[in-house]
Protein backbone atom coordinates (compact mmCIF):
# COMPACT_ATOMS: atom_id res chain seq x y z
CA UNK A 1 0.00 0.00 0.00
CA UNK A 2 1.22 3.41 -1.03
CA UNK A 3 -0.06 5.93 1.20
CA UNK A 4 -2.23 9.53 -0.78
CA UNK A 5 -1.70 7.23 -3.50
CA UNK A 6 -5.37 5.78 -5.38
CA UNK A 7 -6.27 2.20 -6.44
CA UNK A 8 -3.56 1.76 -9.17
CA UNK A 9 -2.10 5.63 -9.86
CA UNK A 10 -2.47 8.99 -8.74
CA UNK A 11 -3.56 10.82 -5.53
CA UNK A 12 -2.20 12.99 -2.95
CA UNK A 13 0.51 10.82 -2.38
CA UNK A 14 4.43 10.28 -3.67
CA UNK A 15 2.81 7.60 -6.00
CA UNK A 16 5.43 7.76 -9.04
CA UNK A 17 8.13 5.31 -8.42
CA UNK A 18 10.02 2.60 -9.96
CA UNK A 19 9.73 -0.75 -8.78
CA UNK A 20 11.97 -2.39 -11.53
CA UNK A 21 15.02 -1.22 -11.12
CA UNK A 22 15.62 -1.57 -7.51
CA UNK A 23 14.09 -5.40 -8.59
CA UNK A 24 16.39 -6.15 -10.81
CA UNK A 25 19.44 -5.27 -8.60
CA UNK A 26 18.21 -7.57 -6.75
CA UNK A 27 17.72 -10.48 -8.54
CA UNK A 28 20.40 -9.84 -10.88
CA UNK A 29 23.19 -8.47 -8.51
CA UNK A 30 21.78 -10.04 -4.62
CA UNK A 31 21.32 -6.57 -3.61
CA UNK A 32 17.94 -6.23 -1.75
CA UNK A 33 16.47 -2.79 -1.69
CA UNK A 34 15.97 -0.88 1.80
CA UNK A 35 13.89 1.51 0.54
CA UNK A 36 11.94 2.72 -2.76
CA UNK A 37 11.77 6.68 -3.02
CA UNK A 38 8.15 7.51 -5.04
CA UNK A 39 7.73 11.17 -6.16
CA UNK A 40 4.78 13.36 -6.28
CA UNK A 41 2.61 13.73 -9.86
CA UNK A 42 2.96 16.99 -10.24
CA UNK A 43 -0.24 17.17 -12.03
CA UNK A 44 -2.44 16.68 -9.00
CA UNK A 45 -2.19 18.23 -5.62
CA UNK A 46 -0.95 16.98 -2.70
CA UNK A 47 1.86 18.26 0.09
CA UNK A 48 4.29 15.45 -0.50
CA UNK A 49 6.86 16.00 -3.19
CA UNK A 50 9.01 12.80 -2.05
CA UNK A 51 8.19 10.19 0.17
CA UNK A 52 10.19 6.30 0.53
CA UNK A 53 9.13 3.11 0.93
CA UNK A 54 10.54 0.91 3.52
CA UNK A 55 11.76 -2.61 2.48
CA UNK A 56 11.51 -5.29 3.81
CA UNK A 57 7.41 -5.37 5.25
CA UNK A 58 6.81 -4.83 7.99
CA UNK A 59 9.48 -1.69 8.32
CA UNK A 60 7.63 1.91 7.75
CA UNK A 61 9.27 4.86 7.50
CA UNK A 62 9.84 7.41 10.00
CA UNK A 63 10.76 10.73 11.35
CA UNK A 64 12.83 12.63 13.86
CA UNK A 65 10.73 15.60 13.06
CA UNK A 66 14.09 17.18 11.93
CA UNK A 67 14.02 18.24 8.33
CA UNK A 68 11.66 19.12 5.97
CA UNK A 69 8.74 16.17 6.41
CA UNK A 70 7.40 16.28 3.19
CA UNK A 71 10.86 14.82 1.59
CA UNK A 72 11.82 11.80 1.77
CA UNK A 73 15.05 12.49 2.92
CA UNK A 74 13.94 13.18 5.91
CA UNK A 75 12.64 9.71 7.28
CA UNK A 76 14.45 6.37 8.17
CA UNK A 77 13.19 3.02 7.95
Amino acid sequence: MVPGMWHCAGGPGASNFDVFTPLTEWVEHGVAPDRIIGTHNANTAGPYPSRGRCAPFPQEPFTDGAGDTTEAASFSC
